[in-house]
């Protein structure tokens, strides 16, 4: 396993086995504890999740006794697939017509040395993707979930998901720390 890390929980490997055996834009959803986005066993893990999956949904219950087998319950939801890289055609890099000859890039010359639009090629991963987040509140019942998603969620980019751990807050709470 990419994941293993010596000491973990064993939900760890669950997570990296369910996304090798989904398809190609298949989905996966756990609840699991949210042990794994800040514990030091959890780096790869969160690391292997940001580079394999389009993270949807993060749902972090804390310390709310949601689930009674699961301390910290959360809920994520991701799909198989790295995020997809943006369409538009600003997020594209040109990438000049070359070759080497004799170790040295040289542009080519003949028609395609001449296009007037160098190739485009689309960066690797949607710097823009955005996760829907909810950090549920201990003191908040249950029965009032869906209000409380509705007016609490928020988005989050991926990219702000790091191995070196995962914190669920606004773009504006993670620019002050």
């Amino acid at each position: 396993y990419e994941c293993y890390t010596g000491t973990a929980d064993l939900y760890v490997y669950f997570y990296e086995q369910g996304l090798r055996l989904l398809k190609e834009n298949g989905y996966l959803s756990y609840i699991s504890s949210n042990k794994y986005f800040r514990a030091g066993y959890g780096e790869k893990l969160r690391n292997y999740l940001a580079h394999n999956s389009t993270i949807e949904l993060l749902i972090d219950f804390g310390d709310a006794n949601v689930f009674e087998a699961i301390a910290y319950p959360s809920i994520i939801l991701l799909k198989k697939a790295p995020p997809l890289p943006s369409q538009r055609e600003d997020k594209a890099v040109k990438v000049p017509l070359i070759k080497k000859e004799n170790g040295v890039e040289v542009p080519i010359k003949g028609d395609l040395g001449r296009s007037k639009s160098p190739l485009k090629v689309n960066l690797v991963g949607d710097q823009n993707h955005q996760i829907k987040v909810l950090n549920w509140s201990a003191n908040q019942p249950l029965n009032d979930f869906q209000k409380v998603y509705e007016k609490d969620s928020f988005l989050l980019p991926q990219k702000s998901l790091t191995a070196d751990g995962w914190r669920l807050e606004s773009s504006q709470i993670l620019n002050l720390l």
